[in-house]
């Protein structure tokens, strides 16, 4: 008996973490990259160090870019920089509820 306890248990506890990750939103805002190289986005106006935020593979940004910032649950993920000359490219974020992010252009 007290091994159905036990897988029920375990069976419960997979579901609230899907469930639990599922609810983790993802959303985009801008954000400035400084002089030394950290990551302030306009909604916490404190410093994220380089070693803490993701980059975009091939995505070039320097001090003083104004960049685009996708949040996976807390994880904040430099898309690029953002310019008012050029067309922005279309982005879709997705979430399959387990923590995976798809960045599609």
């Amino acid at each position: 008996m007290s091994n159905n306890i036990q897988r029920l248990g375990n069976t419960l506890t997979e579901r609230m973490l899907k469930t639990a990750n599922a609810a983790v939103g993802v959303y985009t805002e801008m954000g400035t990259i400084n002089e030394n190289m950290t990551l302030t986005p306009d909604s916490l106006q404190a410093d994220i160090p380089q070693e803490d935020y993701l980059i975009q593979a091939g995505q070039k940004v320097q001090s003083g870019d104004r960049v685009l910032i996708a949040w996976a649950g807390s994880d904040p993920i430099v898309i690029g920089p953002a310019a008012e000359t050029e067309q922005p490219l279309p982005i879709t974020v997705t979430s399959d509820g387990e923590g995976n992010v798809t960045i599609e252009f």
